[in-house]
């Protein structure tokens, strides 16, 4: 089956702008991952059902939860949506376009990166259960911070194992962790 153009344009832009920073593709998704230790972010150049464009999501997959999910969760302060939707007119028009959503795709590649640092996630997740209980994913944040280090490891380790073994998964870099 042919690649839709706009489609090839997200590729080959993402093998510019994303794989040079250690991300890699989910497939042959729109979908790139950063492996970060105990999460991945997840960058989602999201197609719309109506045209042909793309949406922008960006947030943590926490590899930590249980049950195991067979999907690619957004956990984030504000909502996944990091750009709107940017419909495709003309290949020119698209990848200029698609230019600054690279690079708020690397901004908050790199603002998650920070969580690698085991202080710095916890601090964060500590944060996260003293606000309201309006969180929709409070429980995930209350799982990290009772689980012991081993325990956190095992869960991680089972998870990372579970999505090693996803055919689209295969490539999954493990050089960090």
């Amino acid at each position: 089956m042919a690649v839709e153009l706009h489609n090839q344009i997200i590729q080959q832009m993402g093998k510019e702008h994303l794989l040079p920073l250690g991300v890699f593709r989910k497939g042959r998704s729109r979908v790139y991952l950063d492996d970060n230790g105990v999460f991945f972010t997840v960058i989602e150049f999201q197609p719309s059902g109506f045209s042909s464009g793309t949406f922008l999501n960006v947030g943590m997959h926490p590899l930590w939860t249980t049950p195991m999910r067979d999907y690619l969760t957004f956990i984030t302060e504000k909502g996944s949506r990091v750009c709107p939707f940017l419909p495709f007119e003309s290949e020119a028009q698209f990848r200029a376009g698609l230019v600054p959503y690279f690079a708020k795709a690397k901004q908050q590649i790199l603002y998650y990166r920070q969580f690698r640092d085991p202080e710095v996630l916890r601090e964060y997740a500590t944060r996260r259960v003293k606000k309201t209980g309006t969180i929709p994913d409070r429980g995930i944040w209350e799982q990290y911070l009772e689980l012991s280090a081993s325990e956190l490891s095992q869960r991680v380790n089972a998870a990372r194992e579970y999505w090693r073994r996803q055919s689209s998964m295969r490539n999954m870099q493990s050089e960090l962790y």
